[in-house]
Formats: C-alpha cells, sequence, structure tokens
C-alpha cells in the first residue's frame, strides 16, 4: 500500500517472474510423476520429426538470440516415426531446450536425424562434473544450472522415451 509507483512496477515485475518459476516447478514435477508412473497413455500415430524440432526451435528463439547460438538443423535427413506425437514431443523439447539453455554463448546446437537416432550435439559452459547422475530427478549437473530449473528436464526425457521404448545416451 505504501510503495512508491517506480517500485510498484518493480515488484509486480519480481512477483509475476517468481510465480511463473514457481509454475513451471510444479508443473515439471507432475510430469515428472506422470512419466515416472508410466501414467501417460501411449497413443501412436505418424510423426514428421522435421516439424517437432523446428516447432521446439522456435519456441527457443529468444534464447538463442541472447545467446549468440547457431542452430543447425537439416531437415531433409529427419524421419517419421509412428509414435506418440505429445510424449515424444515432450522429450525432444526438453533435450534441445538443454542444450540451448547450458550452452556455451557464441557456440553451435548440432540436431541430426535419420531413421536410427537422433543425436544432439552443443559445447557446455561448464563442464558436468558426473555425467552419470545427469538424468537422476532432482540432479543439475553443475552450477551454470541455477537458473531456476527443477533438474527434472533429462529425467522426464529419459521416462517419455522408456515409454515410446526408445534409449537416452547421455555423453
Amino acid at each position: 500500500n505504501n510503495v512508491d509507483a517506480g517500485n510498484r512496477e518493480l515488484y509486480l515485475a519480481k512477483i509475476s517472474e517468481t510465480a511463473a518459476q514457481m509454475n513451471n516447478s510444479v508443473n515439471n514435477i507432475l510430469q515428472f510423476s506422470r512419466s515416472e508412473n508410466a501414467a501417460i497413455p501411449v497413443s501412436k500415430s505418424e510423426v514428421n520429426v522435421a516439424e517437432i524440432v523446428k516447432s521446439i526451435i522456435s519456441d527457443n528463439e529468444q534464447k538463442i538470440g541472447e545467446k549468440g547460438l547457431k542452430v543447425d538443423f537439416d531437415e531433409k535427413t529427419a524421419p517419421t516415426l509412428n509414435t506418440d506425437k505429445e510424449l515424444f514431443r515432450q522429450a525432444l523439447g526438453n533435450l534441445i531446450n538443454n542444450a540451448v539453455l547450458y550452452s556455451k554463448e557464441k557456440t553451435s546446437v548440432t540436431i541430426e536425424c535419420n531413421d536410427e537416432q537422433i543425436k544432439i550435439t552443443n559445447v557446455m559452459a561448464e563442464p558436468i562434473e558426473n555425467i552419470n547422475k545427469i538424468k537422476e530427478p532432482f540432479i543439475k549437473a553443475s552450477s551454470s544450472r541455477e537458473n531456476g530449473g527443477t533438474g527434472l528436464g533429462l529425467a522426464i526425457a529419459e521416462n517419455d522415451l522408456a515409454m515410446l521404448k526408445y534409449t537416452l545416451n547421455v555423453k
């Protein structure tokens, strides 16, 4: 009540940012819980991988620009899969989002697709201390991950992919 107009805007922006982070955390925990218990029904259909990858890149456009990243993706080699579109998009979205968020500035994120695998390659801003733990829930691989994330993205991706009979390998 007794806050000047200039600070009201600042406080409102901070409250909105914190509420969005909390909402994201709650959504990630719910997604993880559903994926961990395989509580999500799998509904397969023909899925164009190129369309999904292009959509995810578009979703990450702002962060890509802020970090000066170059994203290399050749859509001509991307297959069409018979899989659950929503689960697949969620998993791939988490993987590409992580690659963008934790890439060193002014480097490249490369996404290669073929009938055998989808490979996402990036240069990390900081080394990963324990690659064997990175897919565990609530584990953040390095201090660069202090961005309000929950440490659930790779765990959700791995669970989603397992439900779809795919394997997530991290190197």
